[in-house]
């Protein structure tokens, strides 16, 4: 019974760099202005806004677990557990931002017959991604793979385990 796992972005860095720009900007506004109340107004704003942002991002934070039978999102943060067959899996994209150390994977799913997307870090590398996508290929054949920006190696991967599939350049005449 093979397994798979991952969780949506590190939430603890997204809080460190908002409270270090909440610091940096209310020491900023300090020094500049001479009026405390304004300076107290908009330290008080800028701790609000710091709080409501690290809230937000505890919401939003996932750990997804793809069983044998079904696909597992668990919400630790606000108790929330969604279970999706994988016959209502429609989309798994891998994105890999050029300036960044991550790689994440976009998934399309069907839940209420409304369609929804989560983003989440990848959940294997090269090899073992074509693995786990092959696994996820047994469960639903019908799920498509993409990969992200085009030029990605790993797109090549995907359409060489899956088929190639060029796409329709339309040519522009002057």
């Amino acid at each position: 019974m093979k397994t798979y796992r991952s969780t949506s972005i590190n939430y603890e860095n997204n809080q460190l760099q908002t409270i270090i720009i909440a610091i940096i900007f209310g020491v900023f506004i300090a020094l500049i202005n001479y009026n405390l109340i304004f300076t107290l107004l908009s330290i008080i704003s800028i701790f609000f806004l710091t709080l409501y942002s690290i809230i937000n991002d505890k919401k939003k934070y996932l750990e997804i677990y793809f069983e044998d039978d079904e696909v597992i999102i668990e919400y630790p943060n606000i108790q929330k557990i969604i279970k999706i067959k994988y016959t209502d899996l429609k989309k798994l994209t891998y994105i890999n931002p050029r300036k960044s150390l991550n790689n994440y994977n976009s998934l399309k799913y069907i839940e209420n017959g409304k369609i929804k997307k989560i983003t989440f870090l990848s959940v294997a590398e090269n090899e073992m991604y074509i693995d786990f996508l092959k696994w996820l290929n047994n469960k639903n054949s019908e799920i498509k793979f993409d990969a992200y920006p085009p030029d990605e190696n790993m797109e090549y991967k995907i359409q060489e385990n899956f088929g190639f599939n060029y796409r329709k350049f339309l040519k522009e005449t002057l």
